[in-house]
């Protein structure tokens, strides 16, 4: 893979230089959390949100998700 540094935005530029199978590892966690979140199941949700947490404490959006979340499980199912 080669650099090419026309039209990209900082943090895809950043992606380039990272783990990309942490980067995925990152991605899938965080699609996992929106499907179990989606479906009510509170812990799956918190699981997956804390192995994303372990692997990655600054991952983005942690406060968001951290704050949030709590409050619209209260509306899920």
């Amino acid at each position: 893979i080669e650099a090419d540094f026309f039209a990209v935005s900082q943090p895809d530029l950043l992606s380039l230089y990272g783990d990309l199978q942490q980067q995925h590892k990152e991605k899938c966690l965080m699609v996992a959390m929106l499907a179990s979140a989606g479906l009510g199941e509170v812990a799956q949700y918190e699981s997956a949100r804390a192995e994303l947490t372990a692997i990655n404490p600054a991952w983005p959006k942690a406060a968001l998700f951290t704050t949030v979340m709590p409050f619209i499980f209260n509306y899920v199912h």
